[in-house]
């Protein structure tokens, strides 16, 4: 198994609307892509850790190819 850990800033007062728009939309992306092993999104102040968890390496790299 793989586990690739994106990380991003949020704007001050934005943390809800953060994980509204990754709840609609980047959470499902993720498990529309083949290999992935589940999704798991991490917020503290004004900082994100996603971790994406991956059967192969070959298949995080072709994300939006």
């Amino acid at each position: 198994m793989i586990v690739r850990i994106w990380t991003t800033g949020i704007k001050p007062g934005k943390n809800k609307e953060y994980l509204e728009f990754a709840n609609k939309y980047s959470i499902p992306m993720f498990k529309q892509q083949k290999g992935i092993m589940g999704v798991t999104i991490f917020t503290k102040d004004y900082k994100s850790s996603v971790l994406t968890y991956w059967k192969k390496k070959k298949r995080f790299c072709t994300i939006g190819k």
